[in-house]
């Protein structure tokens, strides 16, 4: 896990992993750091669907997709898998 040096006014994180593919160890760390914004390829985020557990990420306030076009039935996919519509 790295971190930006500290703003006086604001303390902002930041999360890495080597392997986005690794939907086991995503998942944990997402909910162990108590992440609020993903930013994910449509792809990882079919992956984290399939292999993750919901409140994994239910710290998540935002998500946020690019580099391909995101499906909408993979939006609605993770809206229903956050309780969110």
């Amino acid at each position: 896990m790295g971190k930006f040096p500290e703003n006086p006014q604001k303390r902002v994180g930041v999360v890495f992993y080597p392997n986005p593919l690794d939907s086991r160890a995503i998942g944990p760390l997402v909910k162990k750091c108590a992440v609020t914004f993903l930013l994910a390829t449509p792809t990882f985020l079919q992956i984290y669907l399939r292999g993750c557990q919901p409140a994994d990420f239910g710290s998540l306030r935002l998500v946020m997709t690019a580099a391909e076009k995101l499906p909408d039935r993979l939006a609605s996919a993770c809206c229903s898998c956050a309780g969110r519509t």
